[in-house]
């Protein structure tokens, strides 16, 4: 009887009979998965046959292992298998050499040929077994023609698939991170994750990637793609994208643009109330974009200018440039049509001043009734505007009462069919009059 050592963490203990091999006792392999040759052996029915062996390779594309034979042992005794540390999917074992010393104790007939030979060392070596009658089978094995057995022969290592091609991504599938854009494209069947380069790229600029297509006029970019796919995994050697490329300072610049223009774009339906600047900018991600921790009113007046010219730009550059107008109190409107409201705030009142795009005048509220707050006066002035946009000017100026909290006036423009120099005597007679109502 022989015992088989206590197999250490890395070692197993397998089962072998004349059918298969058992690497746990759930399931048992066929030799036609191995490289052992059992047309040309048969293993001992009398007693159960046990090897210990060791994973020595494991080669994942081909699910192939390969197993040293460290121990040989005969069970009359209850032996403890040890679960095996197999990987799934295994489609070939392979074993190397065996030690025909210790094998041919374990068979009961053999063919010594060279099949047999190719996976065995020591055959040549005087056995130090001898076999008696009663180690044989009782059915002899067949002299007939066997079948012959295949040297085994080791598999090739799967070729990697080439990729070289373009693709498109929309804007909207793309994610924007720190120094490089990442999307995924369909090639055949297979997905392929990339990435794609631009050291200005910023992850808030993921917020502002449908203003991207507006600028390039189309919803996706193009990008180029070299690389190999193998096993499901794509290695990237190469990628570009001609427009991801021109993303930079300036352009980023130009979708700021974007913004208040899509802001001047939005129906009258859609703000009827008083917003701040810094509402047109409605994510604070966006306003990291710009590199601005608060947003410039003048500024953003400014952008709107250059986008949409005006006939009371004059006003408007007056306005906004103000040194006394209140820090943070310029607001704007969308009804009846785009405005902007500046906040004059002096000890004895406080004058809002409503100055629409393309108006012909400029409209004032002006408060003097002590304990009313800020945002009451912003609430009272909000329906005023309203009244404007339901009755139209001409009838709001008729409805206007002299018991409201407010006294209203309104400044005309010059008129637009004057020369240079009579605007400029206009503007400067609206500024006197300005200054009369306000301070």
């Amino acid at each position: 009887m022989l015992y088989a050592a206590a197999p250490k963490e890395d070692e197993l203990i397998i089962k072998l009979d004349n059918n298969g091999i058992w690497f746990h006792p759930a399931a048992q392999t066929p030799y036609s998965a191995t490289n052992l040759p059992k047309d040309y052996f048969s293993f001992k029915s009398s007693k159960e046959i046990y090897w210990k062996i060791r994973l020595s390779y494991y080669d994942r594309p081909s699910q192939m292992q390969m197993f040293d034979v460290i121990d040989y042992f005969e069970k009359d005794h209850q032996t403890t298998w040890l679960q095996p540390k197999l990987e799934k999917d295994i489609k070939t074992y392979f074993f190397n050499k065996l030690d025909w010393l210790q094998l041919e104790k374990q068979l009961s007939t053999y063919i010594k040929n060279q099949h047999l030979r190719n996976v065995v060392f020591n055959m040549d070596t005087q056995p130090i077994f001898t076999r008696s009658s009663n180690d044989y089978s009782t059915k002899p094995y067949p002299p007939s023609q066997p079948q012959p057995y295949p040297p085994f022969v080791w598999p090739t290592a799967p070729k990697p698939t080439i990729i070289d091609a373009t693709f498109e991504v929309l804007f909207e599938k793309a994610t924007f991170n720190d120094g490089f854009v990442a999307a995924t494209v369909v090639n055949g069947l297979q997905s392929l994750n990339i990435t794609i380069a631009n050291t200005f790229i910023k992850p808030q600029f993921d917020f502002i990637k449908l203003w991207f297509k507006k600028k390039f006029d189309k919803p996706a970019f193009k990008v180029v793609i070299k690389g190999s796919l193998l096993n499901g995994e794509f290695t990237q050697e190469y990628t570009y994208s001609e427009e991801i490329s021109k993303i930079n300072e300036d352009f980023i610049e130009q979708c700021r643009i974007y913004q208040v223009e899509g802001f001047l774009k939005k129906s009258k339906e859609e703000s009827k109330k008083l917003i701040s600047i810094s509402d047109i900018f409605t994510k604070p991600e966006v306003a990291e974009i710009f590199n601005q921790e608060t947003l410039n009113e003048l500024e953003v007046i400014n952008q709107i200018l250059a986008i949409q010219k005006v006939r009371n730009e004059y006003q408007l550059a007056f306005l906004s440039g103000h040194s006394k107008v209140a820090a943070g109190k310029i607001m704007v409107s969308n009804a009846p049509t785009l405005g902007f409201v500046f906040c004059f705030q002096e000890e004895s009142k406080t004058t809002f001043v409503w100055e629409l795009l393309e108006s012909n005048a400029t409209y004032l509220w002006v408060f003097s009734t002590p304990n009313i707050t800020f945002n009451a006066m912003v609430e009272v002035v909000q329906l005023e505007m309203s009244k404007i946009y339901k009755y139209h000017r001409e009838s709001y100026l008729k409805r206007v009462q002299e018991n409201e909290p407010f006294q209203f006036h309104r400044i005309f423009h010059t008129k637009p069919n004057e020369t240079e120099e009579g605007k400029n005597q206009g503007l400067e007679l609206w500024i006197a009059n300005f200054n009369k109502l306000v301070f």
